[in-house]
């Protein structure tokens, strides 16, 4: 399985989660999960997932599988 760093561009977010991006975009909009915001300008400002934060939302694992119980 690949190895994903701590903060994930939208494409890695996408590819270890298998959301839709829509989905993705209204979650961070909602602030249901930490991003973190790069300097840019005010109409392109880009975000990177926190890694931990995502999985633990949507109750995945390191590998992207769903978990029936929390730790």
């Amino acid at each position: 399985m690949k190895d994903y760093p701590p903060l994930l561009t939208k494409s890695q977010a996408l590819e270890l989660t298998g959301l839709q991006a829509h989905y993705l975009d209204r979650i961070r909009n909602m602030n249901l999960v930490k991003v973190y915001r790069l300097q840019g300008t005010a109409s392109r400002a880009e975000c990177r997932y926190y890694k931990q934060d995502l999985l633990k939302h949507l109750k995945l694992d390191e590998q992207g599988n769903y978990k029936e119980y929390d730790e």
